[in-house]
């Protein structure tokens, strides 16, 4: 849900829509490339499609992490806390050397109410060099908030 700071266009959102959709051209069973295209869709706020994107990723590899923590941000997007939770654990125990993915599970917790393993989390993050750690932190005080 967080990353780093980027100045980005719909252009270049609308760049990366169409690269992936020719990669999945070549290669229908390219996961990365249903996870990029759900990332799309989740940017322009269609949460259906992105999880219908990161639905077929899963199908095609059962074990994408990446799928698992892009699914657990659409589910604090659309304020279902618990699927993050369970969406963003999965993520994490798939590949718990990505900050990212510590951040995400991180923020499920936040909103969860589960402020220990929220911290626990955000200091995996930060150990694992996440660097954006300032606007985890306003997250967490309620500065910026995610979801409905």
């Amino acid at each position: 849900m967080l990353g780093r700071a980027r100045l980005r266009t719909l252009a270049d959102d609308e760049g990366a829509r169409d690269a992936f959709t020719q990669a999945l051209a070549l290669n229908p069973r390219d996961d990365s490339s249903y996870v990029g295209l759900g990332v799309y869709y989740r940017r322009i706020n269609d949460f259906d499609k992105a999880l219908e994107m990161y639905t077929k990723s899963i199908e095609i590899e059962p074990d994408n992490p990446d799928a698992y923590t892009s699914i657990a941000a659409v589910n604090v997007f659309q304020g279902d806390y618990a699927s993050a939770v369970v969406n963003g654990e999965k993520a994490w125990q798939l590949d718990s050397t990505n900050p990212s993915i510590a951040v995400n599970l991180a923020i499920a917790y936040h909103y969860s109410g589960d402020v220990a393993r929220r911290d626990a989390m955000a200091a995996e993050a930060d150990s694992l060099g996440y660097e954006n750690m300032d606007s985890l932190r306003d997250i967490f005080s309620g500065k910026r908030v995610i979801g409905p």
